[in-house]
């Protein structure tokens, strides 16, 4: 299956020279976004009016984690509205993925968005528009598809020795 997937992205992907995004961080820092060299980079569009992007953020937050240490790159952009609006969207669900904003939304629509949510998905080979996934199973399969992997959880066994600690309810 992660085959069929990296093939369909690949067919889908877009040769044609992409300038970095220019994006601002939270602060309104402006901030160049573009793949690392050899790596992946997937911008996951949204707004803070999208009903499905309420839903599929934190499917995207966790499955992301696996990138990490990964040459792949996730982050969520903002399209469009206003520094206090996305800070107080987060305020209420808060994400670990980098954050960034298209205050204009110029940059979603030179590469090619006209939707949301929708990803942009660019790696050595090109760039491709991708709706969807929406669940974590879904999210973990692309990113993996690209290269991210979870890592195995750690296991720890306690014995006499170590006892568990238990923290009395405050």
């Amino acid at each position: 299956m992660r085959l069929l997937v990296l093939v369909v992205l690949l067919l889908a992907l877009d040769v044609r020279a992409q300038e970095p995004l220019a994006l601002r961080d939270l602060e309104g820092r402006a901030v160049s976004l573009a793949p690392a060299p050899g790596g992946a980079l997937v911008a996951h569009f949204w707004a803070t009016w999208c009903t499905s992007c309420k839903h599929e953020l934190p499917e995207l937050d966790r499955a992301a984690r696996a990138c990490a240490g990964s040459s792949v790159e996730v982050v969520a952009v903002n399209v469009a509205e206003d520094a206090d609006a996305v800070a107080g969207w987060l305020r209420e669900r808060p994400l670990t993925l980098g954050v960034l904003r298209d205050p204009d939304g110029k940059a979603w629509r030179r590469s090619g968005g006209r939707e949301m949510p929708a990803n942009l998905i660019w790696t050595r080979d090109g760039v491709a528009w991708a709706l969807g996934p929406s669940s974590e199973a879904q999210w973990s399969e692309r990113l993996g598809a690209l290269g991210c992997s979870a890592a195995a959880p750690e296991v720890r066994f306690l014995d006499a020795a170590d006892p568990p600690k238990v923290h009395p309810p405050r």
